[in-house]
């Protein structure tokens, strides 16, 4: 199904989110990853806000407690990986790996629940 217009935004960070998490599995150089997370976080936090803002209320409206249970979970913990002062190579590791299954969740999962949900609105 082709990206609703609402959600175009979206998917284009999410495009930049994925391409930082394969940056972040494919190398082992953390002075490096640091410096690419550091230069994305002013991104990823307004992403972050702004999918909150805008989907929130509509997943509650849809009423999938999961989804919006994993939305929320994951927007917390990468917000703490953002917000920690150190970040071992570990850290870094489970960060990417966090932002990649993120970013795949909500464009698989939740904004096709978001464009059903749309679809339904329009066909009443």
């Amino acid at each position: 199904m082709k990206r609703d217009p609402r959600l175009v935004e979206f998917s284009r960070e999410h495009h930049s989110a994925l391409k930082l998490g394969l940056l972040i599995k494919n190398s082992d150089d953390l002075a490096l990853l640091i410096k690419e997370i550091k230069k994305a976080k002013g991104m990823l936090l307004n992403h972050f806000a702004e999918e909150e803002t805008d989907l929130l209320g509509i997943m509650h409206r849809i009423g999938d407690q999961s989804v919006i249970d994993r939305f929320e979970d994951d927007h917390k913990k990468l917000r703490r990986y953002l917000h920690q002062s150190e970040l071992t190579l570990e850290d870094v590791k489970a960060f990417g790996a966090l932002l990649t299954s993120h970013s795949r969740f909500e464009e698989q999962e939740l904004f096709q629940v978001i464009q059903d949900y749309w679809l339904q609105l329009e066909e009443q």
